[in-house]
């Protein structure tokens, strides 16, 4: 069984940021997924959710712009699918994308973790960022 990533839960703060980043290079072509460490298999990275929730507020950044013509797509995934929660770095010269319009619902155990999709060109990167936890019934 894969080991799960677990963030420490206050139930005194509704609002809960939750930040994700890769601890190794992503090539051209790939998708990875990230929370608290970068792999291939979602299952490896994915976080449970503590309770009920909103997940809002998608920020990601790359240490290095795609390329002309290339992009990076981040996408919040929700019980291994993808959700509306998804921002794009695109070009030679953009480095962070974010998503403050689109929100997912999430119930508690399920779980969650972000993809990065590089386009066949893309330059090799580290991304990192970070998204809004908002806990409902509290």
């Amino acid at each position: 069984m894969a080991a799960v990533s677990r963030v420490q839960w206050n139930p005194s703060q509704s609002v809960t940021p939750i930040g994700f980043t890769a601890n190794a290079a992503q090539g051209a072509g790939v998708t990875a997924f990230m929370l608290y460490q970068y792999s291939t298999v979602e299952n490896r990275v994915a976080m449970q959710a503590p309770c009920d929730g909103t997940i809002r507020n998608l920020y990601a950044y790359s240490d290095v712009a795609p390329g002309a013509g290339e992009t990076l797509t981040y996408t919040v995934r929700v019980a291994e699918a993808d959700t509306a929660v998804t921002c794009q770095i695109a070009g030679a010269a953009d480095q962070e994308a974010n998503d403050l319009n689109n929100s997912v619902e999430v119930n508690a155990d399920d779980m969650i973790s972000v993809k990065c999709v590089s386009s066949a060109g893309a330059a090799i990167s580290r991304s990192s960022g970070g998204f809004l936890f908002i806990a409902r019934g509290f």
